[in-house]
């Protein structure tokens, strides 16, 4: 039989549709049912042939419903209304049903690798895998500033010996090396962007009739002008993040954005220990304080290897 793999938070299918291409078993695990139900039909082959199970179910501390907040941005679907409703998105409650993820074990087995992105969630896998003994050898989880001292020191303390740090948006790897080059980089960008928006605000803020003289030219200056607003409030944090930020292929696969991308294994980079885990994930803190908590956008994965594997 095929190793297991768990999805913990499988979104769209993205990371899902990878792991059945490279023939794990999938255990799928989704608190939105239109996703779920989404999935059911992208992936009826896979589903039928045994190769998948999508779960429409919650990871919470206990058995039973609580109420889910479906975001306008679904990545941001969360438990926790603030995580739904963050950045100016709109949520919606719904009534999901909820399980341990120790429970999940028990019910479908030990998986070699488990993908946990589940919204201010993810640390309740953590402590279920102490609760059930478990001990996959593989996983990864998201990083959040409240959780990840406490997230790595319990991986540690459940055998987790080896770490790496991935960028979210292009897969690199962050190292106790490259960390201090990360707050410069993300400043000069931030700084890129605000001159462009500079730049085109005192465009606008330019008399017409200097630039068209003509009475009858003056709607076609509102427009391309228009249209160079638009660009500095949209297109330069693009083009900006397209420069930064390209997603390289990993056993030919090119990863979606959003999606949470391959085995920690399967990644460049050496597995740094517990201390250098943290010791990066410290300075990466500092500088979302410094720099501003919204920035550019960055988000990060540890991924980390059991001590058996």
């Amino acid at each position: 039989m095929s190793e297991l793999v768990f999805d913990i938070g499988m979104h769209n299918g993205d990371d899902t549709a990878y792991y059945l291409a490279r023939g794990y078993r999938v255990v799928a695990v989704e608190a939105n049912p239109t996703m779920c139900a989404t999935a059911r039909e992208l992936f009826a082959d896979e589903i039928s042939a045994g190769q998948l199970s999508v779960r429409n179910v919650g990871i919470a501390e206990t058995r039973g419903e609580m109420d889910f907040w479906v975001s306008s941005q679904t990545e941001w679907s969360s438990f926790h209304a603030e995580n739904a409703t963050k950045g100016g998105a709109q949520a919606t409650s719904i009534r999901v049903e909820t399980m341990p993820f120790q429970q999940l074990i028990e019910e479908e087995g030990t998986p070699v690798f488990v993908k946990i992105d589940i919204e201010m969630n993810d640390s309740l896998c953590l402590r279920g895998l102490a609760a059930a003994g478990s001990r996959p050898a593989y996983l990864s989880i998201e990083v959040s500033h409240a959780h990840a001292d406490a997230d790595t020191k319990l991986l540690d303390s459940l055998g987790y010996r080896s770490f790496k740090c991935i960028r979210q948006n292009d897969l690199r790897e962050i190292t106790p090396r490259n960390v201090v080059y990360q707050e410069e980089s993300r400043r000069a960008l931030k700084g890129l962007e605000s001159l462009s928006q500079r730049l085109f605000s005192r465009i606008r803020q330019n008399d017409l009739r200097e630039i068209s003289p003509r009475n009858e030219d003056q709607e076609e200056s509102r427009r391309v002008l228009k249209g160079l607003e638009r660009l500095a409030r949209i297109g330069i944090r693009s083009v900006v993040r397209r420069l930064r930020y390209r997603r390289r292929p990993v056993n030919g696969w090119k990863f979606n954005p959003g999606s949470s991308g391959p085995l920690g294994l399967e990644l460049p980079g050496r597995w740094l220990t517990s201390d250098e885990m943290l010791s990066v994930w410290h300075q990466l803190a500092a500088y979302d304080l410094r720099l501003g908590a919204g920035g550019l956008g960055e988000w990060f994965d540890i991924h980390a290897a059991h001590e058996k594997s």
